[in-house]
């Protein structure tokens, strides 16, 4: 079977939830078509970024040996547990920032948080 190979890409918004420019990263599958497929939020573990699961498993060879064929944006949850706590509203910036802008760039049919 034939390797599909996808794109990362290195994007910025800026949160007005948490008053910053916020980095995330986006795997776009081989013969991405906007509108056709999933888009997938992957929240890392405590202390890490939005790299850490392409760094350290690198995630992109494993979604590309599976002809992955959805998005899977890679979201900097800084050390906030992705809830609104003291100083920031990890949350809210997730649901009011986040979900609205990738839904206004790739038109997902569904979208999931893992």
């Amino acid at each position: 079977m034939e390797e599909k190979m996808g794109i990362i890409l290195a994007d910025t918004l800026y949160s007005k939830e948490m008053r910053i420019d916020w980095n995330y990263s986006v795997y776009l599958p081989n013969n991405y078509q906007k509108g056709t497929t999933d888009v997938w939020f992957l929240l890392h573990g405590a202390n890490g970024h939005q790299l850490n699961l392409l760094e350290r498993i690198d995630l992109k060879e494993h979604l590309d040996k599976m002809n992955a064929t959805d998005v899977f944006v890679f979201v900097d949850g800084f050390n906030s547990f992705y809830i609104d706590g003291p100083g920031i509203s990890m949350e809210s910036a997730i649901l009011k920032d986040l979900i609205p802008h990738i839904e206004k760039l790739y038109e997902p049919q569904q979208k999931h948080i893992a």
